[in-house]
């Protein structure tokens, strides 16, 4: 209620003071805020607010913002016209600001009309075929009725699908549901974390490390770096056989062979595991 009768306050201010520019005097203070003048920018914002308010009073009864934010809105998009605006090109400034006015206006409602935002061309796109269903009383949403109204609306049929794909009913997570025992449960609760480990593989990961180490600590301290160099173990990256001898002041031969040798080594305790090498080294 408080709000209303400030808003009301508001206009009744604005129609009083408004003093509206005749043509010549409109382009005799839009050339002087094109080149800077701060005091007439501010004068042909103040002369084309009633613009704003005529503008947001049609929108009111078609979203769920309150008049003060389709002004505030609308006000913010003739702040853009004002600065954008080109005396030289000979239009009128209300019929320039008009567009930037409704646009600002349209784009307030469908960044709060949605959860998930979409592009403004996709929304008064939207907007149309949703008055065309109206109208003519059909589902905008069955494909069956797409062709007869991209033939009407002059719109291609698969821009049309392109624009209802945007609007989709929004489900939220935390909705309740019953699953299966008939006990209170939210979709949430029945999404997949692909990113979490399971605990049985968890704990499968535990004994194959437990497996490895215990297998390693058999292995000669030589065999036991080389495997680590080869297959990345410890802390660095897998090397190559090269890389290894290299480091290890051997040929790249007896780094196989040690290598393979070592392996061998390990699959005979594997076999008293229910991991194999290929297991544990992967």
């Amino acid at each position: 209620m408080e709000s209303t009768a400030v808003v009301d306050m508001y206009m009744n201010d604005v129609r009083r003071q408004t003093v509206l520019l005749t043509s010549d005097k409109e382009v005799e203070v839009a050339s002087a805020a094109q080149n800077g003048d701060k005091v007439a920018r501010q004068t042909m914002i103040n002369s084309n607010l009633r613009l704003v308010m005529a503008l947001a009073h049609r929108y009111k009864n078609h979203t769920e913002l309150s008049l003060a934010d389709l002004i505030q809105e609308g006000n913010a998009g003739l702040m853009i016209a004002v600065d954008k605006f080109d005396v030289s090109k000979g239009y009128k400034f209300s019929t320039y600001a008009t567009w930037w006015i409704k646009n600002g206006i349209d784009r307030a409602i469908l960044n709060t009309a949605r959860t998930i935002r979409v592009p403004i061309h996709i929304g008064k796109k939207y907007r149309m075929l949703s008055k065309y269903g109206r109208e003519f009383a059909i589902d905008i949403y069955n494909e069956k009725n797409h062709e007869a109204m991209a033939v009407h609306l002059g719109i291609a049929d698969e821009e049309i699908k392109r624009v209802i794909s945007c609007y989709f009913k929004e489900l939220s997570l935390d909705v309740g549901l019953f699953d299966d025992d008939e006990q209170s449960a939210t979709y949430i609760d029945h999404i997949v974390d692909l990113d979490s480990k399971v605990p049985e593989h968890v704990r499968e990961d535990h004994d194959k490390k437990i497996t490895l180490m215990e297998a390693l600590a058999t292995l000669r301290t030589r065999e036991r770096e080389m495997i680590n160099l080869r297959f990345g173990l410890g802390r660095e990256e897998a090397m190559t056989l090269d890389a290894i001898a290299n480091r290890m002041g051997l040929s790249r031969e007896r780094v196989r062979q040690v290598i393979t040798d070592s392996l061998s080594k390990l699959n005979k305790k594997m076999a008293k595991s229910e991991f194999t090498k290929f297991d544990l080294l992967e």
